[in-house]
């Protein structure tokens, strides 16, 4: 897993809010895209377009302000992991939580519904 591009990925983004862009430029990695395609399938992002080694990212402005989402943070890191299982279900249950399973990365609803537990990625507030 490529914790420096998931990082940069998120601090653009984070930036790119506060600075009302359209879009942001990230570079590639197979791991970001997934992370990527469940925040679309989320609603948070609108489109993104894989160009050479880069990605271009947009956002959907309306869903963000409607769902008040406002900030993505990195919750796992390579230094310090996070993982949730049945026993800490409850502490999460207001969040919006991206979790890489062996099912693949799932938002933590999908989790509590397939009763399965993993490492915590990033938490949209």
């Amino acid at each position: 897993m490529s914790y420096k591009k998931i990082s940069y990925f998120i601090s653009n983004f984070n930036n790119s809010i506060c600075l009302n862009r359209k879009y942001i430029l990230c570079p590639f990695s197979g791991y970001l895209m997934l992370i990527i395609s469940k925040l679309k399938i989320i609603g948070i992002l609108k489109s993104f377009i894989k160009k050479g080694d880069k990605i271009l990212i947009s956002y959907n402005y309306k869903n963000w302000y409607r769902n008040c989402y406002r900030k993505i943070s990195i919750i796992s890191k390579s230094s310090n992991k996070f993982f949730l299982n049945k026993k800490n279900f409850y502490k999460y249950k207001n969040n919006l939580l991206l979790v890489t399973t062996n099912l693949g990365i799932l938002t933590y609803e999908e989790c509590l519904k397939k009763n399965v537990g993993g490492e915590i990625i990033l938490n949209i507030l």
